[in-house]
Parts: structure tokens; C-alpha cells; sequence
């Protein structure tokens, strides 16, 4: 089951007969299929939920499902703009994290959190925004810094191509903000971590450097310095005006500066940047 017990969702809305259910069919999917790794529902964080379901089943389902939907800004005033982006592309600190911590003091320590639905809200009938590809930046970069910690073993954007990732026409597709953001994060996945700080996401996969930087300044520039340790093969930016429903990134090469030691790049406002170097 999704969501259970969140009202929307029909069947069992109680820890207990949820757990019986998930057990059952569980035990007879693991006959079959041994090595299949099964996450269970919820209305998390909950701790009544995680004593008398996740506990109960980790033996069969030692993953548990989070989700949490960040409220978009209208952007109706102007002169409130600059106040409400931050208030949106911080919402990884103020509202998704805490969510995590909770969930991971109630849950028993063999027990991992999927983050498996973590949009913008509402997606499915507006265009995107810059303003939500920094915010899924910021969001991804915060979970490479803190899944370790709090036991996230996955995360997942919900329907790509409903909520707002992608834009599908009869004959072709683009990538929204947001998708662009994940493009921008995904030659991270099973590279090695070299560094990583806030807004800074550096690993290495197969000889080559990945470093994915972003600004979330809203009207700033931002310089970044990268150790000189190898050659620059590219440096995408990912950049435009304004941060409104239907502001989209335009692609274009980035300048590489060296000083020292370090190369300097620095981004426009509201830019994400990815400087691939080759060892």
C-alpha cells in the first residue's frame, strides 16, 4: 500500500492490521524471490506506527516509506519575492529534515528511510520554476550530506512526468527546472565522495571528477575554488531570469578561471553549475 492512513487511501488504517497484511504477502514474496528488499507504508513520523509496524516488520520489510510536499509560493506580490523564494528553496533544512530526525528516533536501528516523494507541491497542472530546480539541488545535496546519518537508504522523485520534472509534448520531451537539477546530481550516483559541504557536491567515477555547485543566492554571484588537481574536461551552467512559475534554466558553457592552486567559477544568481574534470 501508499500513503496508508493518510484518508486519501482506502484499506487498513491501523498499525497493527496494516502490519498482519504487509506480513503475509511479504513471507510469500520472499519465497519466491529471496534477495527483493521490501519497504513498507505509513503516515510517518509516527511513533505509534513505528513501535507496532516498522519493528514489527523489519524481519520482512526492513524499509520504510517517508514522504513530504513543499508548498510552492504564488509569487503574487513582487515586492514579497525575494522573501518568499528563500522561504521555499530552504524548506530542506526547515521542513525535511526535521521530518527525517523524527522519523529516525522512533525508528529501531535495522530500519532504513526511503525519502521516495519529496516534490514541490501541486506540480501536475503549472509549469516549474527556477526556483524549484534550486530547491531539488539544495535537496539533493542536503541528502547526500545527511542520509548516512539518518539512515536514508534511498530517495525518489515522484512521477517524473506529472509532477513536474519533465514536460512531454506528441513529438518530443524537456526537462523542467526541477529534472534539470537531478540531471545535474545524477553522475553522482555510485561515484566516490571527494567532498561534500553545502551547496558543494564533488565525487569520482571511472577517472573523472564530478563537481556540482550550486547558488541560491537570489540576486548574488557566488565564486567557488576547486583544487587544481586535474584537467577541466566541461562546465555547464544552468542559469536564467527570475524565479517565478515558468522561469526555465538555459544551458551554456561556464568559464574556468585558473588561480593558483584552484580553478575559480563563479555562478550567476540562482544557478547551478557542474565542472567535470579528467584524472
Amino acid at each position: 500500500g501508499n500513503e496508508v492512513r493518510y484518508g486519501h487511501m482506502e484499506g487498513t488504517n491501523c498499525p497493527e492490521e496494516y502490519a498482519a497484511a504487509v506480513r503475509l504477502h511479504a513471507e510469500k514474496m520472499l519465497e519466491v524471490s529471496p534477495d527483493l528488499r521490501l519497504c513498507s507504508s505509513g503516515p510517518y513520523p509516527d511513533a505509534a506506527w513505528a513501535e507496532k509496524s516498522a519493528a514489527v516488520l523489519s524481519d520482512v520489510a526492513s524499509v520504510v516509506s517517508l514522504h513530504h510536499y513543499a508548498e510552492v509560493p504564488r509569487y503574487m506580490d513582487p515586492d514579497k519575492r525575494e522573501e518568499e523564494y528563500y522561504w521555499f528553496i530552504n524548506k530542506p533544512e526547515t521542513e525535511y529534515l526535521p521530518r527525517m530526525e523524527q522519523l529516525r528516533s522512533q525508528l529501531p536501528d535495522n530500519v532504513t528511510i526511503s525519502y521516495d516523494e519529496w516534490n514541490a507541491w501541486a506540480a501536475w497542472y503549472r509549469l516549474g520554476s527556477i526556483a524549484e530546480g534550486i530547491f531539488a539541488a539544495h535537496f539533493l545535496n542536503m541528502m547526500y550530506r545527511k542520509a548516512p546519518e539518518y539512515g536514508v537508504s534511498q530517495i525518489c522523485h515522484f512521477e517524473s512526468v506529472n509532477e513536474g520534472s519533465m514536460l512531454v509534448y506528441p513529438d518530443r520531451a524537456e526537462l523542467m527546472p526541477t529534472g534539470q537539477a537531478i540531471s545535474a546530481m545524477a553522475d553522482h550516483c555510485e561515484g566516490r565522495i571527494l567532498a561534500l559541504e553545502e551547496d558543494v557536491t564533488v565525487t569520482e567515477k571511472g577517472g573523472v571528477i564530478t563537481c556540482t555547485l550550486t547558488n541560491r543566492s537570489y540576486d548574488q554571484k557566488k565564486s567557488f575554488f576547486l583544487p587544481k588537481c586535474a584537467a577541466v574536461d566541461s562546465a555547464l551552467l544552468y542559469s536564467g531570469e527570475g524565479v517565478v512559475h515558468g522561469t526555465r534554466f538555459c544551458e551554456s558553457a561556464l568559464a574556468v578561471t585558473e588561480e593558483g592552486e584552484h580553478y575559480r567559477v563563479t555562478l550567476p544568481e540562482h544557478s547551478i553549475a557542474v565542472v567535470k574534470l579528467h584524472t
